[in-house]
């Protein structure tokens, strides 16, 4: 008989704690346990979750753990536990946890299975003793938590992240639990106020998921088709069927009302992170923590910092260029080949379409998932670049990034625009090297895309030549313009570029987090 070795170990492992002085107080969770409660569509599991209910903190849980482990070595299980890997996990949560990484052997094949313990996790009612369905050993129990608690787990799952994350396969438990299985109304009410209360959630939010946009996306409905693959299912079910069974479901338990807030993810955010502020305890300083973690793509910054004109205003830890260089810009250049582009400089938030394969990903100046940061504008971007997917494929190569100006929230420039709110200033090419000036123009104006305002192309050009073209700005400003950006280009090369920043220019002056007031928007959509 071929042994599936992951699926030996966590049998072994557990058939070690049934029999252990510790077994009352390590509660199964995950796939684990959860498998009798899917129908058909139960999938193998490849890891171990636990629950431990005898304290709420991690001290001594490796020790407790390792002693188990060492007890499975009696059923077959070849383990060395000075090579176990831990790792402190979910510590800004309520319910923080270690993680191990077990080397272990069976019949000298080398495998590792990853086990996860949390502590903290309230529970609406005791755990409850199962026995667990083995290939390998005669029955034994296992405890887990009963599925009410499972089902009010994987909802506030699809919460569980301040920006709005959520996994498509969190979404599947959920419709299977429900599905396939008659819940106690009443006790799994008391389960989800306690798994929402307990992370500081109200339950209100959980609007959003019965009448408002929650998975309507385009970028929730292509994780879903790619996801669903690996759910054991034998027919595809669309996002869509699958929300339409929940919210009837979930519809009279929660019996929230339809009063037109919180429907949306903006809506929601805002909603969240005022509560926790107004809090003021640890718990919520924490997960208001979690709110500014990114989900990078890329391996470094979509675009780096440019370096300041002399005369330029400049922020903190910016520098100027040096005066060679300045020489070089504006007043003579070395090589023949020299050429210096000037261009308008645009103020809002620097963004990036980056093409992966055949998809492109709308990121943030640091390399990170726009759609699933915080800030409103970013998300919009997201939105925007979904919309004009095949622009963008035709305008980029696989591993090329686009990078521009995304106009639609104002920062510390209004404007008019007479275009559409993204400017395209840039093209890598997967060697992270910037294309020249009219290699990048020409790819835009295919696709008409919009560029900044070319305000000089050739010889070096001055400062005060440069303003005067500049004047009062070229893409609707109704304030001030921002200032300028030079580059010089080498035989089809970018050397490197500098910036001009007016001097009375404030950065943020109009954003939220400043005036305290609205956000002042450019562009939204219709």
């Amino acid at each position: 008989m071929n042994v599936n070795p992951i699926r030996y170990a966590v049998e072994a492992i557990l058939k070690t704690l049934s029999e252990s002085r510790h077994y009352e107080h390590f509660v199964v969770r995950g796939s684990v346990s959860t498998r009798d409660w899917m129908g058909e569509h139960a999938r193998p599991f490849h890891d171990l979750d636990f629950l431990y209910t005898r304290q709420n903190h991690i001290d001594g849980l490796v020790d407790i753990f390792k002693e188990l482990l060492k007890s499975s070595s009696k059923y077959g299980l070849t383990l060395d536990i000075n090579k176990i890997d831990t790792q402190n996990i979910w510590e800004d949560s309520i319910s923080p946890g270690i993680r191990l990484i077990v080397p272990f052997s069976i019949k000298e094949e080398i495998n590792e299975l990853q086990v996860d313990i949390a502590v903290g996790d309230p529970l609406s009612q005791p755990p409850i003793e199962i026995k667990f369905d083995t290939q390998f050993f005669d029955f034994f129990p296992i405890q887990t938590v009963t599925l009410e608690i499972a089902t009010a787990w994987k909802l506030h799952g699809l919460f569980e992240h301040l920006n709005g994350p959520w996994q498509s396969k969190t979404l599947w438990d959920l419709y299977l639990f429900c599905r396939y299985n008659s819940l106690n109304k009443t006790h799994l009410l008391e389960a989800i106020k306690l798994a929402f209360s307990s992370r500081l959630d109200p339950l209100e939010i959980l609007k959003r998921f019965v009448y408002g946009d929650f998975g309507q996306s385009k970028q929730s409905k292509r994780n879903w088709k790619s996801d669903f693959k690996k759910f054991h299912a034998k027919e595809f079910m669309d996002l869509s069927d699958v929300l339409n069974y929940l919210q009837g479901y979930f519809m009279p338990i929660l019996n929230l009302e339809n009063d037109g807030t919180l429907l949306t993810l903006t809506e929601v955010i805002e909603y969240r992170v005022n509560l926790l502020r107004e809090m003021e305890c640890d718990e919520a300083r924490k997960k208001l923590k979690t709110l500014s973690r990114k989900v990078r793509v890329l391996p470094y910054k979509a675009y780096r910092t440019i370096q300041h004109i002399k005369g330029s205003r400049l922020g903190p830890s910016e520098r100027s260029i040096d005066i060679n260089k300045q020489h070089i810009l504006t007043i003579e250049t070395k090589q023949p080949s020299d050429k210096v582009v000037i261009q308008e400089k645009l103020d809002g938030s620097c963004v990036c379409a980056y093409r992966q394969g055949d998809d492109i990903l709308a990121l943030g100046r640091d390399g990170d998932l726009a759609y699933l940061s915080p800030n409103e504008s970013r998300r919009l971007w997201a939105n925007w670049v979904e919309k004009n997917t095949e622009r963008f494929l035709a305008l980029l190569q696989p591993g090329e990034r686009a990078v521009g100006e995304w106009l639609a929230m104002a920062h510390g420039t209004r404007y008019k625009l007479h275009h559409e709110p993204f400017v395209l200033f840039d093209i890598f090419n997967q060697e992270n090297r910037e294309m020249e000036y009219l290699q990048m123009k020409n790819k835009a104006n295919a696709q008409k895309f919009v560029t900044p305002k070319l305000i000089h192309i050739g010889a070096p050009c001055s400062l005060e030549k440069a303003l005067a073209i500049l004047d009062e700005g070229h893409h609707g400003s109704e304030d001030a313009p921002e200032g300028l950006v030079w580059r010089l280009e080498r035989s089809g090369k970018v050397l490197f570029k500098a910036k001009y920043v007016y001097p009375n220019k404030l950065d943020g002056s109009l954003l939220t987090e400043t005036t305290g007031k609205p956000s002042v928007w450019n562009w939204r959509p219709e």
